[in-house]
């Protein structure tokens, strides 16, 4: 069975990450489904037995509903947005040639059904674990360092928060920020930020052009402060869970959902003066603490790693097509 992944995005987007991974996750779990990506889904070669499209946010998928103008698809299919943050209405819903959506967080099965789609063609797969090594230990030796992960679409105040939390934390503790490509910015005020409260010499800041620079880093942090919900790439939001570290991350509906599905990860909201500082503190202050939250991020990338989410997508499009028969 062969699938058609179509990215409503432009190259380097979540949706175009995301429709990448379901080729490779597919490629490296199942040999009953394969995935290519498709650039129009209403040019369907004849081997694909299924279109599933991939967007941003629901917006993404309506917004590009002229690639339906040349024909609808052939054959059935399937949709899934990333993001929950903008508001599907019923006449959108109704102009897509959608069977049913695969989505990643309850938030987005809540969003579809308010728009009335039935809950019957609404699957829940939570989002896969991308790191393929399941190492790592929150009692590296030597000092605390604290991994800040910064994206283009980081929430500052979240690093702002992390960076102003060091003088009140013991002398020895230090942080990485590691910096993606696009967000090069994000350098030279976290800098600043550092050097005004006299921590210049306990932050350290760099670009991280590649998954091996952020393992590494990973590896040897005692905790990871996430500024950003990613659910695809590099900087994927999860990848920390694998490596068994306490994750820090915004309360946002990828985070949200796998922390209340058994992950370690502590919600911190930046708007609330000091709480970004007052959770790190709690978090390194506590080792029994940090050792459970280890341990359930483990379980939890184990549950949700490449294969066990290559597994579910590949039964949700059987059970699909099946119905579609």
């Amino acid at each position: 069975m062969i699938i058609g992944v179509v990215a409503c995005g432009d190259a380097g987007s979540q949706a175009m990450l995301f429709a990448q991974a379901i080729v490779e996750v597919l490629r490296a779990s199942s040999t009953e489904c394969h995935a290519v990506l498709l650039e129009h889904p209403a040019a369907v070669p004849p081997d694909i037995a299924m279109v599933h499209l991939v967007g941003d946010r629901f917006t993404s998928l309506t917004e590009r509903a002229d690639l339906w103008r040349g024909g609808q698809p052939s054959v059935p299919t399937v949709g899934t947005f990333l993001y929950c943050d903008d508001a599907a209405q019923d006449a959108s819903v109704a102009q897509l040639p959608v069977r049913a959506y695969v989505v990643l967080t309850e938030p987005a099965s809540d969003l579809l059904q308010r728009c009335d789609v039935p809950a019957a063609s609404i699957c829940i797969i939570p989002c896969m674990v991308p790191a393929h090594v399941m190492t790592g230990s929150v009692s590296e030796a030597g000092p605390p360092r604290i991994l800040l992960l910064l994206t283009a679409d980081a929430d500052q105040k979240v690093a702002e928060q992390a960076i102003y939390a060091l003088p009140e934390l013991p002398w020895d503790t230090r942080m990485d920020v590691l910096v993606e490509p696009s967000g090069a910015t994000a350098i030279s005020w976290c800098t600043s930020a550092a050097k005004a409260i006299g921590a210049g010499e306990r932050v350290l800041v760099r670009i991280a052009d590649d998954s091996a620079v952020l393992d590494e880093h990973i590896c040897r942090a005692t905790i990871v402060v996430s500024c950003a919900e990613r659910y695809a790439g590099a900087f994927h939001g999860l990848r920390p869970l694998a490596f068994g570290k306490p994750l820090l991350a915004l309360d946002r509906p990828l985070y949200r959902d796998a922390m209340l599905r058994g992950a370690g990860i502590r919600l911190v909201r930046p708007q609330a003066p000091g709480h970004v500082a007052s959770c790190i503190r709690a978090v390194l202050g506590n080792s029994l603490g940090m050792t459970e939250m280890a341990e359930r991020g483990r379980n939890y990338a184990e549950r949700h790693s490449f294969s066990a989410f290559g597994r579910r997508l590949c039964r949700f499009y059987r059970e699909t097509l099946q119905q579609a028969a």
